[in-house]
């Protein structure tokens, strides 16, 4: 009886699969290419996530800030006698 080979796939090497109506094609990444990606990816999140930190702070300081300047407007027509 012969014995099956079993065909494994190298830990490291990274596929990726898209399906069209064409058919399936693979792309076939090294670890470079694959350490790559994840770094690309993290620091595009990170970016996101501190942008988004960053207005929302931003947004409140110039709230604060136009709500100072309506009130010292208030104050200097009130000084004005107007």
């Amino acid at each position: 009886m012969a014995k099956k080979r079993r065909s494994f796939q190298k830990r490291d090497t990274f596929t990726i699969s898209i399906s069209s109506p064409s058919g399936l094609k693979q792309i076939t990444l090294g670890q470079l290419a694959k350490r790559f990606i994840i770094s690309f990816s993290l620091t595009i999140v990170l970016g996101l996530a501190i942008g988004g930190f960053v207005i929302n702070y931003l947004y409140k300081e110039f709230s604060h800030l136009s709500q100072i300047r309506s009130e010292l407007m208030d104050e200097n027509l009130k000084l004005r006698g107007v």
